[in-house]
């Protein structure tokens, strides 16, 4: 099997960190969480295309990279068990980011921000 182009994915997990980055300095929380999960997801799918893994190696009849098919591969990306707890600390705060009315607050994105950012880095080097 050959190798996908992950290009795309790959610089829309950059500006996807950028713009977390952006909402988290001006106190916009909720959708900077947002936006830092779904830069962890798309360098994730990036680094799993560029190795020409398919999403369905993750679950079977799968043909798109979805949240579920990520989760089950992230700590291939960097060799990291880690990961794993990450990816889902991240998920879970980006959900009550948007799903919940109250909102995240500075603490809670802020206690994984900087792991999101190294994780995107690492990722799309």
């Amino acid at each position: 099997m050959g190798r996908a182009p992950a290009g795309p994915v790959k610089a829309k997990a950059l500006q996807n960190l950028r713009a977390g980055n952006l909402l988290f300095d001006r106190g916009l929380y909720d959708a900077a969480a947002s936006r830092y999960y779904y830069a962890m997801f798309q360098a994730s799918v990036h680094v799993l295309e560029s190795r020409g893994v398919p999403p369905g190696s993750a679950v079977p009849d799968t043909q798109r990279w979805r949240h579920r098919t990520v989760r089950a591969r992230v700590a291939e990306v960097r060799g990291r068990p880690g990961d794993e707890r990450l990816y889902e600390e991240i998920r879970l705060l980006r959900e009550t980011a948007d799903y919940n009315p109250d909102p995240v607050g500075h603490r809670a994105v802020e206690s994984c921000r900087r792991e999101v950012e190294r994780f995107v880095q690492d990722a799309t080097k």
